[in-house]
């Protein structure tokens, strides 16, 4: 994917996990599912979702690291209701000067929760990322991956998360996280 522009206009988005919906994502600018690899996204736009600008994710995948080879250059993923980026289960994830910012924020005030213009909440707090990287077994969890002089600021909660929501993952190594310069204000989250 080469010289692509994608806003998902949130802001004309409605019953996001509302009383009708109980999505949780479903709404990015661009979903990949399912077991995949050797996938090359240079010099692309993605934002403005109701949801995360990219999300990688291995739904349907019994495979460990079902993602795999992922490498992103020169591309901006902003303003996203929820996270720039979310990668679930990958072997090789690469940005290299990748801009992460300003997701998670709520755009124009005044609007329910369920609303696009609203930023995403969980336990009724804002909680969007640059890039959230979940990791949910000490089987499945991500490893080799690659952030290169990337920018992660103004986002809801930080510029990178790594969340490991299983109690096996506690004893589990992390698997070769590596971060070479760039600028992540509020941080990065395990």
């Amino acid at each position: 994917l080469e010289n692509v522009n994608i806003d998902g206009s949130r802001e004309t988005q409605t019953e996001i996990k509302g009383t009708t919906s109980r999505e949780d994502g479903g709404r990015h600018c661009l979903a990949i599912r399912g077991e995949c690899e050797n996938i090359f996204i240079r010099n692309c736009t993605f934002t403005n979702s109701a949801a995360d600008g990219l999300c990688l994710f291995p739904i349907g995948a019994a495979a460990s690291y079902a993602v795999r080879n992922v490498v992103i250059s020169d591309s901006v993923f902003t303003d996203n209701r929820r996270h720039g980026i979310s990668a679930d289960k990958v072997n090789g994830l690469t940005l290299v000067r990748c801009k992460l910012n300003s997701n998670g924020l709520t755009k124009t005030v005044g609007f329910p929760d369920n609303h696009g213009n609203t930023g995403d909440k969980f336990g009724g707090l804002f909680y969007g990322n640059g890039i959230d990287i979940e990791e949910y077994t000490s089987t499945d969890g991500s490893k080799n991956v690659w952030l290169i002089a990337c920018e992660g600021t103004g986002n809801a909660r930080g510029g990178v998360l790594i969340l490991r929501t299983s109690d096996a993952m506690a004893s589990t190594e992390f698997g070769f996280y590596h971060i070479l310069g760039g600028s992540y204000k509020k941080g990065l989250y395990s």
